[in-house]
């Protein structure tokens, strides 16, 4: 009888014994995979602040082509804001021709960190029946 009563307290020590070792790589299992969650996560929001600063500076330049559709000595404009950051314009008239130069720059500021992306782009105005439309030479992105 006592034999028998060792021998299941011995087995009840190495089932607990074994659980113990299965939580603990659980455990260290599941803390790697949120680590690696955790990273990708940054790395997503970080992508997509930069494309929405890249978006906002393609806003800036449709904004000049349209001004400049409607006042071929528009030069620009400074700090406008559009949700949910802001961009500044520039635009250099090439002498003697309907080419512009246009640089958007887009800032876009999350929590402590300030995101900048700009566009040089130039830009021919046509004038096409009673309607002056801009078309895109070159696009690049900075």
């Amino acid at each position: 009888m006592k034999r028998s009563t060792l021998a299941a307290n011995r087995q009840r020590g190495f089932a607990i014994a074994y659980v113990l070792i299965i939580m603990i790589l659980l455990a260290m299992i599941s803390t790697s995979v949120f680590a690696v969650v955790a990273g990708n996560l940054l790395a997503v929001r970080r992508a997509h602040t930069r494309q929405l600063a890249l978006n906002i500076a393609e806003a800036g330049v449709a904004k000049a082509i349209y001004e400049l559709a409607h006042n071929p000595s528009y030069s620009g404009e400074t700090r406008t804001p559009f949700n949910p950051g802001e961009f500044s314009i520039e635009v250099i008239p090439q002498a003697g021709s309907r080419v512009f130069s246009v640089t958007s720059t887009a800032l876009l500021t999350v929590g402590d960190k300030e995101y900048r992306r700009s566009i040089s782009a130039e830009v021919r105005m046509e004038r096409i029946g009673a309607q002056t439309l801009g078309r895109v030479i070159q696009w690049i992105e900075n």
